[in-house]
């Protein structure tokens, strides 16, 4: 569901790229063109139509398995065209090389039909998948700052108190569990920053460690996080030795984020090392899921499940980040007490919905109470964050935003690339054409990331 919450503007972003090409080689006018003029024609006519099928699938539910379908194929016949015309460009740019040494027509001729512009049928592709259907996170760490925290200040307390009570155990584990959205991640930061806990702990190590539970990898990641240093060294006994003097004597904290590994001999493999790191009592391991199996699997302490936030805390939070640094006007009150009850008590939620009426006016409200969460409900499965996930997506400002947030779905969960090089990639994609040179492409996509950026 979370794949298909974007989909549908995500190949809305990259239809775009291969209509302004094909546009522009049909206005275009030399002998080249002449013998498939009207197959470009109809392939625009194809791109045109996979425009309006988005439009309609936009406005059918996000989990529906058949609109899935549908949207994938049409991705696939979107980069089909792409692939098609940009071959074509640059085989017209040769040929013009070729006329200007007075190479004869006939070639010019036979270069129209080296291409497969017929292949690329928009109208089949999409008409068939809708005839049937009349269908992971970030990497995190310990140093963020996270705004506009509400509502936690007892979840805190709590487990500060646990985690710094006396104990027989050489590790004791916590979960803390809750939905997708809950700010498990931001109470687990909270906690590992407070004062009272690096006072307590000698040691604290922080890791995201996302769907991927191989141990070895966890213990080079936890290596990495004491040292400060990249980890060279392969095997995993140098690296827990190595682990072993980081660490030391001293009790320590660790923080596993995001756990997915619902494998019980997988986690006994990784307790029963770090009891053998360090004997002393009274070390600690922090662990936040959305899975309730994943927690009774860690557990030698009650869980500690994460509720929603009041109304009241989301209305705070959303009017923090609509109105940074001033007071929300009163004019807004009864709106935003309707749209902080469509966040289902989910701070994220609220955190997306606030920036996207940041600074906004009360028509801009009312339209996001009325159309952009009109199918929000109280359900338990996640569709209410996905359809607000979708609502952030859609309101980013421009098509190239749009075409640089759904370029990262290649990319896999927690991988990292610094700011030049995402831009550099999306430069070389296209997406941040300009005819004033690549200074302006440049600044154009340093805008869009912080943009991005600011919107998560």
């Amino acid at each position: 569901m979370a794949e298909l919450a974007v989909l549908s503007a995500s190949v809305k972003a990259i239809v775009h790229g291969p209509l302004d090409k094909v546009i522009s080689l049909v206005n275009k006018e030399f002998s080249l063109i002449y013998g498939f003029k009207k197959d470009l024609e109809k392939l625009r006519g194809s791109l045109v139509m996979i425009q309006a099928f988005l439009r309609d699938a936009e406005r059918r539910p996000v989990g529906e398995e058949a609109v899935k379908l549908w949207l994938q194929k049409l991705e696939g016949v979107a980069y089909d065209a792409d692939d098609v015309l940009d071959e074509m460009n640059y085989k017209i740019l040769q040929h013009k090389v070729k006329l200007q040494k007075k190479v004869e027509s006939k070639e010019a001729y036979e270069f129209g039909h080296q291409f497969h512009i017929r292949d690329v049928d928009a109208y089949s592709a999409a008409g068939a998948v809708f005839s049937h259907s009349i269908a992971r996170s970030r990497e995190t760490d310990s140093v963020s700052v996270d705004p506009n925290v509400l509502g936690r200040d007892n979840d805190k307390s709590d487990l500060v108190k646990t985690l710094m009570r006396s104990r027989d155990e050489v590790v004791s584990v916590i979960p803390i569990v809750g939905m997708g959205g809950l700010g498990k991640t931001t109470l687990a930061r909270l906690i590992y920053n407070d004062e009272r806990i690096k006072n307590y702990f000698d040691a604290r190590i922080w890791v995201c460690v996302s769907e991927n539970f191989d141990v070895t990898k966890l213990f080079a990641m936890m290596l990495e996080s004491l040292t400060q240093s990249h980890v060279e060294v392969q095997g995993r006994e140098a690296i827990v030795k190595n682990l072993q003097k980081a660490i030391g004597v001293g009790r320590y904290l660790l923080i596993l984020d995001d756990v997915w590994n619902d494998k019980a001999d997988k986690w006994g493999d990784f307790k029963r090392s770090m009891e053998g790191i360090n004997t002393t009592k009274g070390n600690s391991i922090v662990v936040t899921t959305r899975s309730e199996q994943v927690a009774s699997i860690v557990a030698t302490l009650p869980q500690h499940f994460l509720r929603k936030l009041s109304e009241e805390d989301c209305l705070s939070i959303l009017k923090a980040r609509a109105f940074p640094g001033g007071e929300a006007p009163r004019e807004l009150d009864t709106i935003g007490k309707k749209i902080a009850a469509k966040c289902q008590g989910l701070p994220l939620a609220a955190n997306l919905v606030g920036g996207i009426l940041r600074n906004k006016g009360k028509s801009e409200w009312m339209l996001i109470l009325n159309e952009g969460l009109s199918q929000v409900n109280g359900d338990e499965n996640g569709s209410s964050i996905l359809q607000i996930l979708k609502l952030s997506f859609d309101h980013l400002p421009t098509p190239a935003a749009k075409k640089c947030f759904a370029y990262w779905s290649i990319f896999n969960k927690d991988f990292n690339l610094k700011k030049e090089q995402v831009v550099q990639l999306w430069m070389a994609e296209g997406f941040l054409y300009s005819n004033q040179g690549s200074d302006v492409m440049e600044k154009t996509g340093i805008k869009i990331f912080h943009l991005l950026l600011q919107n998560c």
